[in-house]
């Protein structure tokens, strides 16, 4: 079984070993998690799924209760790779150090499994091993506080503009719908600055992030999402090119529960 990644520990003197699962499903765009059907499971190779962000499991010799452990936890991610739940399989045996674990998964996320221009939902099983030079260590981590899910709202420079009859290089047809689920750690205002490419029938192309003052991976998937906006610009008949536009996305008002 190949191994993914590292993790890099609170003490050098703890060993944890990382492994993608060999039971690897990866759901149809349509079916549901509980009641899908075989023919729509796909059976895959370690290899064709790996981490984005890996999980960050931090302990002390003392989390170990003096020797090994072991878990193995169960974990479903939507189809952006974000990870949406994570249950204990095979327990470590001890309550405090499973917590841990399953809380270092959801703050992970998976890349993105994509198939003939189709994402799909993931769900994999991660074993844990842990190892210790010294079990004699009493100290224990800290406990954890949950993750919290926040929500938020966006506004574009450009549908501000529009909105108060302000000339725009192009205008919004349709605003795109854009969802994201952030963690608590992840969550503060931010603005992300970008240029698009739109051509002749309006279809929107060649997205770049110019700027994000927060999260370059949540600003990039925002930026998936605006793609699916409807947005149309004058144009001269012989024009052929495409046209580029530049635009901001602003993130605000996150309320976290």
């Amino acid at each position: 079984m190949p191994r993914i990644t590292g993790i890099t520990m609170l003490k050098q003197c703890i060993t944890i070993s990382l492994m993608l699962g060999a039971s690897t499903l990866i759901w149809a765009e349509h079916s549901a998690a509980e009641t899908q059907p075989a023919s729509d499971v796909k059976i895959l190779k370690d290899g064709q799924l790996s981490w984005m962000r890996a999980p960050k499991v931090k302990i002390l010799p003392g989390d170990l209760e003096g020797r090994p452990r072991k878990a193995n936890v169960l974990i479903q991610a939507d189809r952006s790779g974000k990870i949406t739940s994570v249950k204990i399989k095979k327990s470590s045996g001890l309550p405090d150090l499973d917590e841990i674990v399953i809380q270092a998964v959801m703050r992970a996320r998976f890349k993105p499994y994509i198939e003939s221009g189709l994402s799909y939902p993931i769900q994999v099983t991660q074993p844990f091993e842990f190892d210790a030079d010294d079990y004699t260590s009493t100290p224990k981590s800290v406990k954890s506080k949950p993750i919290k899910r926040c929500s938020y709202s966006f506004e574009t420079e450009g549908w501000q503009r529009q909105q108060s009859g302000q000339h725009s290089a192009f205008q919004y047809i349709e605003t795109p719908v854009m969802k994201l689920t952030m963690t608590d750690l992840e969550a503060k205002e931010f603005n992300i600055h970008f240029k698009f490419s739109l051509d002749r029938k309006n279809r929107i192309s060649d997205i770049q992030l110019k700027q994000s003052t927060g999260s370059e991976y949540l600003a990039l998937l925002l930026l998936n999402q605006f793609s699916a906006a409807k947005i149309e610009a004058p144009r001269k008949f012989y024009q052929i090119f495409k046209y580029q536009f530049e635009e901001k996305i602003q993130l605000k008002n996150i309320q976290c529960n």
